[in-house]
């Protein structure tokens, strides 16, 4: 295993193939879409993650079922990691290269609808173990807030194809420069949902300077919209999905969730959050 997040992620031996392994809610759809996408985007040049046949020729993504559960495989090249971190204006330019495409997508592609994940992380049964019966009772009634803040929302950027989570960590570097990994999320939406998270990344320790890069490299400053602070919101909100989850199970995440929402619920915007 070389990660394990919303998605564990194994390392095949003696391959260059990653195994990538999904288990929420409506998992068999995103990786469908997920693999598509990828190619599709792939054959017009852009710099998407590849996917790989399995091992066994069968399509993708395999699916398993286990005690009423379905596990969604998918197969992707095993990008290694680099000594250096990607730099916010790669994440920048591909940010543009993925907003300029205006062509049909081969498989349908759902509406961004924001915090649908954490909503079904919180009627999870686990919730209750993660969380006190207030906290539960505030999120929800926050979640419906940033919701509402979002249907207002005017986009000066406009709709269209949105990678839903672009953020540098799922930058990865290959032979000739970068491919951006992670598809579970694609969607159609305001093109600022993909800039939102860099925005947020203050909160993982990421420098004003390093914003200032991406936002000039990518053409637009989001902190002149006055949308920003609900789209914040909306990523701040999202990242505590999986610390749901887990929390029950793994007593780091069950202190960084407490952190977390204990700084959201006091309104403390400056706080440093820790990578998961």
């Amino acid at each position: 295993m070389i990660r394990h997040v919303a998605n564990a992620v194994y390392l095949l031996p003696h391959t260059p193939v990653v195994a990538r392994v999904g288990y929420s809610p409506g998992v068999v759809d995103r990786s469908r879409r997920a693999i598509e996408i990828t190619r599709w985007l792939a054959r017009r040049g852009f710099p998407a993650a590849e996917p790989l046949e399995p091992p066994t020729g069968r399509r993708q993504p395999l699916v398993v079922k286990i005690a009423r559960r379905r596990f969604a495989v998918t197969f992707w090249r095993y990008y290694p990691p680099d000594d250096r971190p990607a730099e916010p204006t790669q994440l920048a330019a591909v940010a543009r290269r993925l907003h300029a495409v205006h062509d049909r997508p081969p498989v349908r592609l759902p509406r961004f609808t924001p915090l649908m994940a954490v909503s079904s992380a919180l009627a999870d049964p686990a919730a209750a173990r993660a969380l006190s019966v207030p906290e539960r009772a505030w999120l929800s009634g926050r979640i419906r807030q940033a919701r509402d803040e979002y249907r207002r929302l005017a986009s000066p950027l406009g709709h269209g194809l949105v990678h839903g989570d672009l953020y540098l960590g799922n930058l990865l570097s290959a032979d000739r420069g970068v491919v951006l990994a992670d598809w579970d999320t694609v969607c159609v939406g305001p093109r600022e949902v993909d800039l939102a998270p860099t925005y947020t990344a203050v909160r993982f320790g990421l420098a004003a300077g390093a914003v200032d890069r991406f936002a000039e490299a990518y053409g637009h400053d989001l902190r002149t919209w006055a949308g920003l602070p609900t789209l914040r919101t909306i990523r701040e909100l999202s990242t505590l999905d999986t610390l749901i989850r887990a929390a029950p199970t793994r007593p780091a995440s069950a202190e960084e969730l407490r952190h977390r929402l204990g700084t959201l619920r006091r309104g403390d915007n400056a706080a440093l959050w820790h990578p998961q």
